[in-house]
């Protein structure tokens, strides 16, 4: 096993800066989840760990070693692809095999094995393949082509062809988005029961929100080649860096609304059009430097209540409560999501299931203000 370490990491392609100085290091045995919008870089870091793609600056380090000018193979690494890239001529055993085969062959030609020495080995990859095929529940699969297997089970294959390898470092690119929903779910649980059986440092890479904070023990969100925040899923929830990660980050996605901070009767107060709320007392002294000016306001969708559904810690105040039009209602199971229609501005609550409000129908609707999130308008990192 081994710790990751990338240093002031940069790729270009002839004028586009995709990669733009990321610094990050990756523990012994952890599993770090890479996650960002389509096109943020994401997946060229990982395909630069592993050596497909050659970095513009900087350094990329796996255990102790210097791996910038390194193969692939040289890496002692395994990756996991999008599109499972089996081998449809091979069996499923031939396929979780051949990077052992190809590895006992190079082997045995530079030393000139003996064949019964050359047997012995092959013994070992078929114990091998057999232990990775029943970790996986794929032991009744092995003879089978892969045009005989499910999504679900090419996937497991694929992950098989990985762990045999026994590398130091998996290298995972967004693994499951060929599979559906219910299968989604069942494989990144498997996923990460197979990671702490392993032990092996794992790199993953998703643009899916919630595949990261359900699987990740660190996440690094990333946008436009930048790394913008790492940190635990629950840091990166209730502490978002920027303004990006607190919209990115959440599911339904984060409200966002810039509102002037004004002062009245010595209290502070944030305005947008007819909508006025009181500052929260914890944001009062932050908030002073910014009298006359625009922050923007984060607001969960799960931190706004139905006012006839409130919890008993809450209660409706002139300064935490405003009238929306519902537009849209998803029922889902335990909870509702409206969407909301707030004078010009277009809103997102995650209420109980009791609240089921026709279409167009006038809500009062009451917000947590204690756990709203406040952003430098022009900066936009935290304040």
């Amino acid at each position: 096993m081994a710790k990751v370490l990338l240093e002031n990491i940069e790729k270009s392609y002839a004028e586009t800066h995709v990669v733009k100085d990321v610094n990050l290091e990756i523990q012994d045995k952890e599993f770090l989840v890479l996650v960002g919008p389509s096109g943020c870089g994401k997946s060229t870091c990982l395909r630069m760990i592993a050596g497909l793609e050659e970095i513009s600056g900087g350094t990329i380090k796996i255990g102790d070693r210097v791996v910038n000018h390194l193969s692939p193979k040289d890496r002692d690494i395994a990756m996991v692809f999008q599109s499972y890239a089996l081998y449809p001529h091979m069996t499923v055993y031939d396929n979780m095999a051949f990077g052992l085969k190809l590895k006992n062959r190079r082997h045995g030609l530079g030393r000139f094995l003996h064949r019964a020495e050359m047997r012995q080995r092959d013994t070992e990859i078929r114990a091998q393949v057999q232990r990775a095929a029943e970790m996986l529940d794929i032991g009744h699969l092995l003879d089978r082509k892969p045009k005989q297997l499910s999504g679900g089970q090419r996937q497991r294959v694929a992950l098989g062809r990985a762990i045999v390898r026994q590398p130091q470092v998996f290298l995972m690119d967004e693994p499951l988005s060929n599979l559906d929903a219910k299968m989604r779910v069942q494989t990144r649980a498997e996923i990460i029961k197979l990671h702490r059986r392993l032990g092996i440092t794992t790199i993953y890479v998703t643009h899916d929100q919630v595949e990261a904070m359900t699987m990740g023990d660190r996440i690094a969100v990333m946008n436009d080649g930048i790394l913008q925040q790492c940190d635990t899923p629950l840091n990166l929830y209730h502490h978002p860096k920027n303004r990006f990660v607190a919209g990115f980050i959440g599911s339904p996605g984060m409200n966002l609304l810039d509102m002037r901070v004004i002062k009245s009767d010595n209290k502070l107060f944030l305005e947008l059009d007819n909508l006025q709320l009181q500052a929260p007392a914890r944001s009062q002294k932050v908030l002073l430097p910014y009298i006359g000016k625009t922050v923007a306001i984060g607001i969960r969708p799960q931190d706004i209540y139905d006012s006839a559904y409130l919890p008993a810690t809450l209660q409706a105040t002139p300064g935490n409560t405003f009238h929306a039009r519902c537009e849209v209602t998803e029922q889902m199971g335990d909870a509702t999501h409206l969407f909301l229609q707030a004078g010009d501005h277009a809103l997102v609550a995650a209420v109980t299931e009791k609240t089921a409000p026709k279409p167009n129908e006038d809500l009062k609707l009451v917000i947590a203000l204690e756990r709203i999130h406040l952003f430098d308008a022009e900066s936009s990192e935290s304040i």
